[in-house]
């Protein structure tokens, strides 16, 4: 959905970390953001000062659109990090997060009964509308190590119309891959969760439905 500010305005944006979409359950400390900036008509790139607040269990900091109209990409990067999980742990977290292929991997190589190591990291971004204006970069790729890149400005969709989005990494598409879709309810935390899967090209389409909506996914590779 569009946000309803005008061009040159401030706005609060949070980095949350969750699976309650739009309330966080986990915060990210400060100092894992290695950096917050805006990508605007023509990819003009505004770089953010973040000046960080905890609001809860969620990081906020305060955006300041420039001038022009336009849909603008809120773009932040987390830091790696790493961890290590129980065997019977790990593999429930690859099954919920649709990573079978990687649970099958593990089988094969007789690794079941091992800990799950694992490094990620986070590269969330957010579109924000202010007015009409170009928006072609929205459905260009940044060429960040992973990401999801909409087919058309999906500010200007509307309920009922169908978005594809192509996951990216490392620079080319990812198939089999399993979008997941959060979509707000009316009610506090009411939400509705959906999934699509990837095609050969990488691209995986849902059908807008009202309410602000989050999409996103796990990739996993072997290093």
């Amino acid at each position: 959905d569009a946000l309803p500010i005008s061009p040159g305005g401030t706005l609060t944006v949070t980095i949350n970390v969750g699976e309650q979409y739009p309330a966080p359950d986990a915060f990210v400390e400060p100092e894992r953001v290695q950096l917050v900036q805006l990508i605007g008509p023509g990819r003009q790139v505004t770089a953010v000062a973040p000046r960080f607040t905890r609001q809860g269990e969620g990081l906020a900091t305060p955006v300041t659109l420039p001038s022009a109209p336009g849909t603008y990409i809120v773009e932040a990067r987390l830091k790696a990090r790493f961890i290590e999980l129980q065997p019977k742990e790990f593999t429930a977290y690859l099954e919920d997060e649709g990573l079978g292929r990687i649970v099958a991997e593990r089988q094969r190589l007789k690794e079941t009964e091992k800990p799950g190591r694992e490094r990620y990291s986070r590269w969330p971004k957010a579109l924000i509308r202010t007015g009409d204006g170009d928006s072609t970069h929205v459905t260009t790729p940044l060429g960040v190590l992973s990401e999801l890149v909409p087919d058309v400005d999906p500010t200007r969709a509307k309920a009922g119309d169908v978005v594809a989005y192509q996951l990216r990494f490392e620079g080319r598409p990812v198939a089999g891959a399993r979008l997941s879709r959060i979509v707000t309810g009316t009610a506090p935390f009411a939400q509705r969760l959906s999934h699509a899967t990837t095609d050969a090209a990488g691209w995986a389409r849902f059908t807008v439905a009202e309410g602000h909506q989050f999409i996103g996914t796990v990739h996993m590779v072997r290093r």
